[in-house]
């Protein structure tokens, strides 16, 4: 290629491996004809482990040979491997009621341990349900065969990155914007590590995402039409991202929790059985969807980079939906004239 005329071959092996493990109790007890619950309780071990290793090298000695690292000078080689490992463990349990074959409760709860962060953290959620169809003065309806209203509380977590605790060292590079760079592991330099421009963050907490549902769901003529709606709102909290820090503390950037994001909105889909006998059916369904989305602290940041370039670039802006482009403007007079 116009880059490399002298060729160049990366050879490269990737590998995941995760051992999961599951330790479940379960009991399930009938009371009465109207009331049975099931509850659970459970354990889980999980450890992934990711390894990347592989070398790249350029300006071929002989341009026609066989794939070989060798076929280079020493200087032309660039070996890399990197490991990553994960684990984490889990307790959890979750209760199910049903009363009146009608009513439906399931509450669960699970606290979370990674290896990524100090701080546990506990998610429980609860649902209930009610059937309303299930009652007497709907038994004989032609019109309405099924009707249930739904409310819904959770929350649920993304853990941190793994190994942000502290500032590590990485061998030393020196790049000119796009151009080429300097290896300190060339032989002409000897050698040599320089310290990350990451901020080690020790206090690192798991992102939370907060969410409540209620929604209703009717199906009327022996199911023949459908028609479901959900209004739902949620929250995020402890938002992981890279964010600057002053160059005095001999850093760039650290990651962190920095920003509280919000979504509310409205779905809701339609469907209609046109045509249907035992061995096909004709069957339209419509959706309707809408979302808003609000960036709602930024912990006394004026935006965070998220992607781009020194003239436009994509942001979190307080008070903006997520990704909201961020640009200079023309300079301009008093009068707004520029």
């Amino acid at each position: 290629s116009t880059a490399f005329q002298g060729g160049d071959l990366t050879i490269q092996d990737l590998s995941e491996h995760q051992f999961n493990s599951n330790l479940i109790a379960k009991a399930t007890k009938s009371f009465s004809d109207n009331f049975s619950a099931t509850a659970l309780v459970g354990f889980n071990y999980n450890n992934r482990i990711t390894k990347n290793i592989g070398a790249d090298v350029k300006a071929f000695t002989l341009p026609n040979a066989p794939f070989d690292l060798a076929n280079s000078s020493t200087a032309s080689r660039t070996p890399f491997n990197s490991e990553v490992t994960r684990r984490s463990n889990s307790g959890y349990a979750s209760l199910n009621l049903e009363l009146y074959n009608q009513l439906f409760a399931e509450m669960t709860g699970r606290y979370d341990v990674y290896s990524s962060t100090n701080f546990g953290k506990f998610y429980p959620s609860i649902s209930l349900g009610w059937q309303f169809t299930k009652l007497k003065a709907f038994t004989d309806s032609k019109a309405l065969s099924f009707g249930k209203v739904r409310l819904t509380y959770g929350q649920v977590g993304v853990e941190p990155p793994p190994y942000v605790f502290d500032s590590y060292y990485f061998p030393a590079t020196d790049a000119e914007s796009w151009g080429p760079a300097l290896d300190a592991s060339n032989s002409i330099y000897g050698g040599g590590y320089q310290r990350s421009t990451a901020q080690g963050n020790r206090n690192i907490r798991p992102e939370v995402k907060t969410e409540y549902e209620a929604g209703l769901d009717l199906r009327f003529w022996n199911d023949r039409i459908s028609l479901s709606g959900t209004y739902y709102k949620n929250h995020t909290d402890d938002v992981i991202l890279s964010t600057q820090v002053p160059a005095s503390t001999g850093f760039t950037n650290t990651l962190g929790n920095v920003a509280k994001i919000s979504n509310k909105g409205f779905e809701a889909d339609l469907g209609v059985t046109w045509y249907k006998t035992k061995n096909a059916s004709i069957t339209t369904t419509g959706i309707f969807a809408t979302n808003k989305n609000n960036v709602d602290d930024l912990h006394g940041s004026t935006s965070i980079f998220l992607n781009g370039f020194t003239g436009t670039s994509s942001r979190l802006v307080e008070g903006q939906p997520y990704g909201a482009l961020w640009g200079v403007d023309f300079l301009k007079d008093a009068k707004g004239t520029l």
